[in-house]
């Protein structure tokens, strides 16, 4: 994870992310919002700890990018 810290203190920005769809996976680049980047990296942090996403994945290749309409830590 590579945000940038706004004048608020918090981290923002383009991140990579690994998607997983039945046994392939996907790298994805993304915008977060700080609010997002604190449940990423909570993720990041917690082994076995995952991320929905839902949202627009480009075709290309990887990183492909990827337009996101809702994101949540899953419990």
């Amino acid at each position: 994870m590579a945000g940038d810290q706004g004048p608020d203190g918090r981290r923002a920005g383009e991140v990579i992310l690994n998607l997983y769809k039945d046994e392939d996976t996907i790298q994805a680049r993304a915008y977060l919002t700080a609010d997002q980047y604190v449940e990423a990296d909570k993720a990041h942090m917690s082994f076995g700890t995952y991320i929905k996403v839902i949202g627009t994945l480009q075709p290309g290749y990887q990183p492909r990018n990827l337009t996101i309409r809702k994101f949540e830590l899953l419990p």
